[in-house]
């Protein structure tokens, strides 16, 4: 929050909705970006990642969902299951365009919860460096 706090008046970052300001545990910020050019860079030059890049949580990389192999047996195969017949289960990597491309634009920041405000304003002055010339 305070890191969000002492960003709050440079135009060039937007940050990812929060839906508990308050509550957040304070490992990583999200940056969202207009394009997936800006989040890459900017990544490249905060040395950290994109979503989209890290292979985790981006649903084109679920391997099992997009070949409904959800469990190690038939008989607990999800897909399978006469309940969830009529689920739409046809997952492809074309499924979510809009997914995909709010990844590509967004960029995670790690941090710890016991920062001190020197450190979160070094970060800050770094974050307002990476962006001077989007």
């Amino acid at each position: 929050k305070k890191l969000k706090e002492l960003l709050a008046d440079e135009p060039k970052i937007k940050f990812n909705r929060s839906n508990d300001e308050d509550g957040d545990c304070g490992t990583t910020i999200p940056f969202f970006f207009d394009t997936a050019e800006q989040a890459k860079l900017f990544a490249e030059r905060m040395n950290t990642n994109r979503p989209y890049d890290t292979d985790k949580h981006v649903y084109i990389n679920w391997t099992p969902m997009l070949e409904k192999r959800g469990a190690h047996c038939d008989a607990m195969n999800p897909y399978l299951f006469k309940a969830n017949k009529r689920l739409h289960k046809n997952l492809t990597k074309d499924s979510c365009p809009k997914t995909l491309e709010y990844l590509s634009r967004t960029a995670y920041l790690y941090t710890k919860y016991d920062m001190t405000d020197e450190e979160l304003e070094e970060i800050a002055a770094k974050c307002r460096e990476a962006v001077k010339d989007f």
